[in-house]
């Protein structure tokens, strides 16, 4: 975990606050998470080296048959040559070869570029829990729900 705090400390995420070295709590919770998921064989690690330097990572966990991706980075120093690509690949691969993986989900927006490259023939899922069945909480996620159908039929 440790690779991929230094890249993302080397990427725009720095810029943008959203580096996990920016936040200790968040650096502590990751490691804290990756562990067990570790000793639970549910830990996706996947770090693209140049030479003996860390240049891009992903960090996926497996649940329900599922590989969520968590967390991603790159060094910007060499975004032109995918790197971020590079490592997603060895996750592509890791799910190749664990049959018990049915779904791999980017946690990304739809238009997410590194994906679209990636992964072209997916299929896009939303699913949404509301804990009450009372009105007054389900009609902000339905309001949601819909304002976010008529976004994406308008993007395409």
């Amino acid at each position: 975990m440790d690779y991929l705090a230094d890249i993302e400390a080397n990427s725009w995420k720095l810029g943008a606050g959203s580096a996990i070295k920016l936040n200790p709590g968040l650096l502590r919770f990751i490691k804290c998470t990756a562990e067990h998921a570790a000793k639970t064989d549910r830990l996706v690690l996947s770090v693209a080296f140049l030479d003996d330097t860390p240049v891009a990572g992903v960090c996926g966990l497996v649940n329900d048959q599922r590989l969520l991706i968590y967390k991603i980075g790159y060094d910007d120093k060499f975004k032109d040559y995918s790197v971020g690509q590079h490592a997603m690949l060895g996750v592509v691969q890791y799910a190749f070869d664990h049959n018990d993986i049915k779904w791999v989900d980017s946690c990304a927006a739809p238009n997410a570029e590194m994906f679209n490259r990636c992964l072209p023939e997916r299929q896009e899922l939303r699913q949404y829990r509301i804990a009450s069945r009372h009105w007054l909480a389900c009609t902000p996620i339905v309001a949601i729900e819909k304002c976010r159908t008529i976004r994406l039929r308008l993007a395409s």
